[in-house]
C-alpha cells in the first residue's frame, strides 16, 4: 500500500510539473479580451471563457443567453437509500470541491479554437480526488466539445457520476431524448423502461420519494435535446457522447444539494434555474447495503476515465 501511495503521489507531482512547463511555452490567444476572460464568436454563438475558473461563464446563441451559472463538472449525486458509500463521497468533497487550475493554453486549428486545461479537483488544502486534462474545442459552426482524460486518486472506490451540470434559464423547460424512458432508468435499473424517443417537460421529470434522493435520470441516450415550450425562437441545445457511445441525463427543478440536504419531500424548494446534468456515465444505484456489491460493469472504471460530451447549439 505504501508503494502504491508513493507511486500515486509521484504521478501527481509529475503531472503538475509537466503542466507548469507546458504553460510557460504557450502564449495567450489573440482573441483574449482581458487577463481574465476569452470571448469567442463562431457563427451566431458567443462563448465567454473565464481563465480564473477554467469554465464558461456565458454562452449566447443569437444574443440569447442560455446559462444562469457557469458550466461545471459534476461528480456527485444525491445519495439513494442504497448508497452506503456516501460517506466516502462527502469526505472526498465531491459535493463542494474546488477546482485547482494548473495550466491553461489556447490554440487555433482549421478554424477551431482549442482550450486545453490541466486541473485537479479537491477541497481546500487536501489532496485532489481527481486530476487530469480537459480539452474544449469550439468549431467554426459554433459547436462545443468537452473532452477529458482524468485520473482518480485512492480517495475514491466508486465514483457516482462524471459529467457536466448546467443551470439553464427557466424558458428551457422541455427535454427530447432517445433513450430509456419514460420512467427513470439507470445502467442497472431499467426493466420498467424501454428504448425510444420521448419528450417531457421538466415539471414531469421528478420522482417524489419521501426521502429526497437521486431520481429521474435516463440511461442509454443517443442524444438529448433541450428546448422551450413557450418560445419557438429559443435556441435548441443538443447533447451527444462519443461516436457510438450513449450518455445519461437528469433534468430537474431541484439541485442535488437541495435533495440531499432535506429529509422529506415536502421540504424541497425549487431552484431559480432548470438544472440539467449531462453524464458521460452514471454509476448504478445498487449496492451491498442489502445485497451484493455493485458489479464492476455498472461502475465508472477507475482510476483512468476518458470521454467526450458534445454540445450543439442551433
Amino acid at each position: 500500500k505504501q508503494e502504491n501511495a508513493r507511486a500515486e503521489i509521484q504521478s501527481l507531482i509529475d503531472f503538475c510539473t509537466n503542466a507548469a512547463l507546458s504553460a510557460e511555452k504557450e502564449n495567450e490567444h489573440e482573441n483574449t479580451t482581458s487577463r481574465t476572460t476569452l470571448i469567442i464568436k463562431k457563427a451566431d454563438t458567443e462563448f465567454i471563457f473565464n481563465y480564473r475558473t477554467a469554465a464558461f461563464d456565458s454562452i449566447k446563441v443569437r444574443n440569447c443567453e442560455i446559462l444562469d451559472k457557469p458550466i461545471a463538472f459534476n461528480f456527485m449525486r444525491a445519495p439513494t437509500d442504497n448508497d452506503s458509500q456516501r460517506g466516502d463521497w462527502f469526505r472526498a468533497h465531491l459535493n463542494d470541491y474546488e477546482t485547482k487550475i494548473l495550466s491553461i493554453s489556447t490554440s487555433e486549428n482549421e478554424d477551431n479554437i482549442i482550450i486545453t486545461v490541466k486541473q485537479a479537483f479537491g477541497w481546500n488544502i487536501n489532496a485532489p480526488f481527481l486530476y487530469g486534462t480537459v480539452i474544449y474545442t469550439i468549431t467554426k459552426d459554433g459547436k462545443l466539445s468537452v473532452s477529458f482524460d482524468f485520473t482518480a486518486t485512492n480517495k475514491l472506490r466508486i465514483l457516482p457520476r462524471l459529467g457536466i451540470r448546467l443551470f439553464l434559464k427557466k424558458n428551457f423547460d422541455t427535454a427530447e431524448y432517445f433513450g430509456y424512458g419514460p420512467n427513470e432508468s439507470y445502467i442497472d435499473k431499467h426493466q420498467s423502461s424501454y428504448a425510444g424517443k420521448f419528450t417531457a417537460n421538466v415539471k414531469e421529470m421528478y420522482e417524489p420519494y419521501i426521502k429526497p434522493q437521486e431520481n429521474s435520470s435516463h440511461y442509454g441516450c443517443r442524444y438529448v435535446k433541450i428546448t422551450s415550450s413557450t418560445n419557438e425562437s429559443t435556441p435548441n441545445i443538443i447533447f451527444t457522447g462519443d461516436e457510438g457511445k450513449n450518455i445519461s441525463f437528469n433534468f430537474s427543478q431541484y439541485t442535488q444539494e437541495e435533495l440531499y440536504s432535506k429529509r422529506h419531500n415536502f421540504e424541497l424548494k425549487k431552484c431559480s434555474s432548470n438544472v440539467l446534468c449531462i453524464d458521460y456515465k452514471m454509476a448504478g444505484v445498487g449496492s451491498n447495503s442489502c445485497g451484493p456489491v455493485l458489479a464492476p460493469k455498472y461502475r465508472l472504471e477507475l482510476p483512468q476515465i476518458k470521454g467526450t460530451i458534445n454540445i450543439n447549439l442551433v
